[in-house]
């Protein structure tokens, strides 16, 4: 796959087919609508698509309107520029949540306990006392029931809009991190990978291939290895705070590590706090249980983020003009009109300027907390999707992968390897 290049003046056609789980979407208004718009581009509200790739079902039903676009304007630097200037952290703009009860999801209908779960909070808050780390050791404290671990959210320190290496340890046995801090041979490693770094959701370990179980009463301990980019930690209090707790499981703030792999370099200076573990309670169906009952879309609590000035990213420091932004909204919010399809169509129009689509955010239609497929199409020629709507050959496959559905931030298919131009 490749980023998409949008020259400016053109329009560029994508395609979100959802998979077996597919999408949400708000069926009103008309495929033209404009849902988004800023000073470089436009996205229209565009048309659901039935089940199946570039399935007839639906013809022109307007869809759309939980879409995300991130892209960048920038240049390539000049021979011989000089790298990123130190990151400048980010203050947020108030994001508006509708309140309501809390998150619901789709449970089996023939037994109980069932909970898919998560504790804790990765997105960038502008304490004082924050600081950068190679990366953070912690542990995470069962209560009186096994908990399974799948998956682990981080804040990369900086490097906002790009996905970036890291590595993520348990420990083989249980126990606290303490006493094997700096013994490789005491630790194995669950992957070894890439995630996108965001300010809003900071970044997570997407659904782990073995989810990792705590039994009532234990402590697992784990390792996030930052890699080059390193992670943003809070350099206060005591390694043994507990920074997170609900009736399943607490998590403390742990120690913060030095660059490179189990480095002595900061000894037990006390670290973390941009953390969150998503986890369930699910015991595996007895035989013969029937599926799931159908989504019971949630309503969510209201989010409190700081208020400040806009976000602020690292840029070069001798040449201007570089800009790595986003315009849309993928996360779920209640409206009436909401209503699932299997998938959309929808246009990008560049203004005056060529953009180059890095990625693209989207909300599945449930299965909060889990990694479902989708696949992401662009039209090959510029132009509207509408003409060659239910023509797959006139339709390039960029990317056919997973993604975590999540509530508050929707999903994303992870940074482009090669970004798409709208000139």
């Amino acid at each position: 796959p490749t980023p998409v290049e949008v020259a400016g003046g053109k329009t560029q056609a994508f395609y979100i087919d959802g998979g077996d789980r597919g999408l949400v979407s708000r069926w009103s208004g008309s495929i033209n609508d404009i849902m988004f718009e800023n000073e470089d581009l436009e996205i229209t509200r565009g048309s659901a698509v039935y089940d199946g790739a570039f399935s007839t079902g639906y013809g022109g039903v307007p869809g759309g309107g939980f879409v995300s676009v991130q892209y960048n304007t920038c240049p390539p630097p000049p021979p011989g520029a000089p790298t990123a200037s130190p990151i400048v952290y980010p203050t947020i703009f108030p994001i508006s949540h509708p309140t309501g009860s809390p998150m619901t999801t789709e449970s089996p209908t023939d037994y109980s306990n069932c909970d898919s779960l998560s504790l804790g909070d990765s997105s960038y808050r502008n304490y004082p006392e924050n600081s950068g780390e190679g990366g953070n050791m912690f542990d995470v404290i069962a209560k009186t029931r096994t908990i399974s671990v799948t998956s682990i959210g981080f804040l990369f320190n900086g490097g906002f809009g790009d996905s970036h290496g890291f590595r993520l340890y348990k420990r083989k046995a249980y126990g606290s991190y303490e006493p094997v801090q700096f013994d490789p041979a005491e630790w194995e490693l669950l992957i070894n990978a890439t995630a996108l770094s965001t300010v809003e959701s900071g970044s997570n370990t997407g659904t782990l291939p073995t989810p990792v179980e705590v039994a009532g009463g234990k402590t697992q301990a784990f390792y996030i290895d930052g890699g080059d980019r390193g992670l943003v930690s809070r350099w206060s209090g005591s390694i043994n705070d507990i920074m997170f707790e609900n009736e399943d499981l607490e998590i403390t703030r742990g120690s913060a590590v030095y660059d490179g792999a189990f480095s002595t370099g900061y000894g037990g200076v006390p670290g973390g706090g941009f953390v969150s573990v998503q986890y369930n309670t699910c015991p595996p169906p007895p035989p013969g249980a029937p599926t799931a009952s159908p989504i019971v879309y949630p309503t969510i609590f209201p989010i409190s983020h700081p208020t400040g000035s806009p976000m602020t990213t690292e840029s070069p420091t001798d040449y201007s003009n570089c800009d790595s932004l986003s315009l849309g909204d993928s996360s779920y919010r209640n409206y009436p009109e909401n209503s699932g399809e299997g998938g959309n169509m929808f246009d990008v129009i560049a203004k005056t300027r060529t953009i180059s689509v890095t990625s693209i955010g989207f909300l599945f239609n449930g299965g909060f907390g889990d990694s479902h497929g989708f696949r992401l199409y662009k039209r090959k020629a510029y132009g509207s999707y509408e003409p060659v709507q239910f023509d797959p050959a006139e339709w390039e496959l960029l990317i056919n992968a997973t993604a975590l559905s999540t509530v508050e931030s929707g999903s994303n298919t992870g940074t482009l390897p090669t970004p798409v131009e709208v000139a």
